[in-house]
């Protein structure tokens, strides 16, 4: 499964932000999102990331405390993953709902740390 074929996967993982992506590498893995670890590898990735692909670091006093993005933008950005039926929450965690996403995600798109 080629990532630059056009498949109703890689459409799906165009349409979602940078964020989003990251928070759906880390379900894949088996990882819990909103972990501090997760949280860390996602701050890491709005820090590379281009401007306006990641949400807005904080300012100020909350700048500082941000070695790791905030609880409530992961929040966010599961609820609008479950909202588009990607991932689902089961008894052992938050999981990909697609078997067959979930391959081309591995293939396609794994975690680099």
């Amino acid at each position: 499964m080629s990532p630059d074929a056009r498949s109703i996967w890689t459409t799906a993982w165009e349409a979602l932000t940078a964020f989003q992506r990251g928070v759906l590498q880390l379900v894949t893995a088996g990882e819990g999102p909103t972990t501090q670890a997760s949280r860390e590898w996602l701050q890491k990735l709005a820090d590379e990331a281009g401007p306006g692909e990641m949400p807005a670091k904080p300012k100020g006093k909350k700048a500082a405390a941000s070695a790791a993005a905030s609880t409530g933008t992961v929040d966010r950005a599961v609820k609008a993953l479950e909202s588009k039926g990607l991932i689902a929450k089961t008894t052992k965690g938050w999981e990909v709902v697609d078997p067959l996403m979930r391959l081309w995600l591995q293939q396609n798109a794994p975690i680099a740390r």
